[in-house]
């Protein structure tokens, strides 16, 4: 996730977080403000995705990010990710952070039900807010009939950068649904054809920095991705790679890490047969980070969720002073994949 302070000020939106071993994801789990409208429209909708990838892979961007409809059309927004997504349109309230904007137009699904969720349709005239709150969960869709004509563009809350716009004209010619593909398809492969060359150039600038007092400081990476930019299929996107580089940690007592972050990411230890849900029982308690330099097995330590706003802490460092292998997670993402481990080798 790129983009707004992920605080709880204002926000009306809650998140269900759920312990899957060490796995705390997030769901969606909000009061709708407008009633869901139908749409008269006959032809089947346009259906856009949201988009794209698996597990640790996210291609976020809209596929295709520019397209024409004609007033009265509705367009099927579909969530073709395992990352979590918004569809937004319009200005949210500018006292709450974008990540937290409350559930605008469409119907919140209950907070027990299991993804994928249809969010129904909602009527949208150029003006006004809408949008969905972070929607998980592959196949979920949300639609919008289009009722005025205008260029009105759409983006992701949690994603900077990945945005997209849609022309909506009085009649004529729209976007079939195959130009609507073959444009989608020149983004996504645009995007993921990128992924072995992201993570060896990433993988590349990990660094070792010897200290004074004889131990090592393992200068690595959260994640890693691309700037977002102009995708052929039509607006912008950029690939993130919710990957910990390396994963796998080999460092002497007494030796540091210290992670860099380049988008929204935790480093979160905790001990091994501890249940994560009985310490990250709150969205504010899995945001905030849990104290301590070191770590040795016995007691967690956590980041914190880094990068949330252009001041917030980038970097998070721990020393290992005891033999053994820990293994540790992002508090966002570690359901996608996101963990990793350090072997602290025992001293010779």
């Amino acid at each position: 996730m790129t983009q707004g302070t992920m605080r709880s000020r204002g926000a009306s939106a809650t998140r269900r977080w759920a312990a899957v071993g060490i796995a705390a994801g997030l769901a969606l789990s909000t009061v709708a403000t407008m009633a869901p409208a139908v749409s008269a429209q006959d032809a089947a909708p346009l259906q856009v995705g949201v988009g794209a990838g698996e597990g640790t892979v996210a291609g976020n961007a809209y596929l295709p990010g520019a397209f024409t409809v004609n007033v009265g059309d509705t367009v099927a927004f579909v969530i073709g990710s395992d990352e979590p997504h918004t569809i937004s349109l319009g200005q949210g309230p500018a006292d709450v952070p974008p990540p937290f904007w409350p559930v605008s137009g469409w119907t919140a699904p209950a907070a027990d039900a299991p993804p994928p969720y249809d969010l129904g349709a909602v009527e949208f005239d150029g003006t006004g807010f809408l949008n969905t709150g972070i929607i998980p969960g592959k196949g979920t869709s949300a639609s919008v009939t289009f009722t005025a004509a205008g260029t009105f563009p759409f983006f992701c809350a949690i994603h900077a950068g990945m945005a997209g716009e849609v022309t909506v004209q009085e009649s004529g010619t729209a976007t079939t649904q195959e130009e609507a593909d073959a444009a989608a398809t020149a983004s996504r492969d645009a995007i993921l054809s990128q992924v072995d060359a992201v993570r060896a150039a990433r993988l590349a600038e990990v660094t070792t920095t010897d200290n004074a007092d004889g131990t090592k400081t393992l200068n690595v990476f959260t994640d890693a991705g691309t700037a977002p930019g102009p995708l052929p299929g039509g607006g912008t996107g950029y690939l993130e790679l919710l990957e910990f580089t390396p994963d796998g940690l080999e460092v002497a007592p007494g030796d540091t890490v210290n992670w860099t972050v380049l988008n929204i990411h935790s480093i979160t230890f905790v001990p091994e047969g501890t249940d994560p849900g009985t310490l990250f029982t709150s969205e504010e308690a899995a945001f905030a980070p849990i104290p301590g330099t070191s770590y040795d097995g016995t007691t967690p330590v956590s980041s914190g969720v880094l990068g949330i706003d252009p001041t917030a802490p980038r970097t998070y460092s721990l020393t290992f002073p005891t033999a053994g292998t820990f293994g540790f997670f992002c508090i966002l993402h570690s359901d996608l994949g996101h963990v990793g481990s350090v072997t602290v080798a025992a001293a010779s």
